[in-house]
């Protein structure tokens, strides 16, 4: 199987999981780890080792978010507080910095794609957490993750899955407001 036919895959399986996921379709999950495998493949080989390892804990992810999202019901959307908010916020930009210290200083993988893949990556392993639990906050951190995508597909000639990313960045700002509407606030 080429590359190509991989990428294919995988970006129609997320394409349709994301659709799934912002009108809080339990079908998101399933397509979603269809997309993982193809991802786990197609980033092994383009050498996006962080993206890669971030293929395994969706799948982990994906089957708790399968489970959780059969226990609510489909409206069922949270909000956290504002001070939780900046909590998210202080580890999101932690992680990045932990993350890349680890990945630059300590197992020594530096490219010129470094930041923007471990950013990717710990901002990802954040929001697809926060989306198995139905966060409102995983969209605005997705759109986050969809124009760091952007970049790094195009530098990386990923097209496809450069103009999947400007798609799903759409879809992720229809999402935060779909989901905006139906939230409540948790904690």
């Amino acid at each position: 199987m080429t590359l190509k036919i991989i990428e294919i895959i995988g970006s129609l399986s997320l394409f349709i999981s994301i659709y799934y996921a912002s009108r809080s379709n339990l079908l998101t999950w399933p397509l979603s780890i269809i997309a993982q495998i193809a991802f786990f493949i197609l980033f092994y080989v383009k050498g996006l080792y962080a993206n890669m390892a971030l293929q395994i804990y969706f799948t982990i992810l994906s089957l708790f978010g399968w489970y959780n999202w059969k226990k609510l019901t489909e409206n069922t959307v949270k909000t956290l507080s504002v001070n939780w908010q900046i909590v998210l916020i202080l580890i999101c930009v932690s992680g990045i910095v932990f993350t890349y210290f680890l990945y630059t200083r300590i197992f020594n993988i530096v490219s010129y794609a470094s930041f923007f893949d471990v950013s990717s990556t710990v901002l990802s392993v954040i929001a697809v957490f926060l989306l198995s639990k139905k966060y409102l906050q995983c969209w605005y951190i997705w759109i986050i993750v969809d124009l760091i995508y952007i970049g790094l597909n195009f530098s990386k000639g990923l097209y496809l899955m450069m103009v999947l990313y400007l798609v799903v960045c759409g879809i992720s700002v229809k999402a935060l407001s779909n989901w905006r509407r139906s939230s409540i606030r948790e904690l």
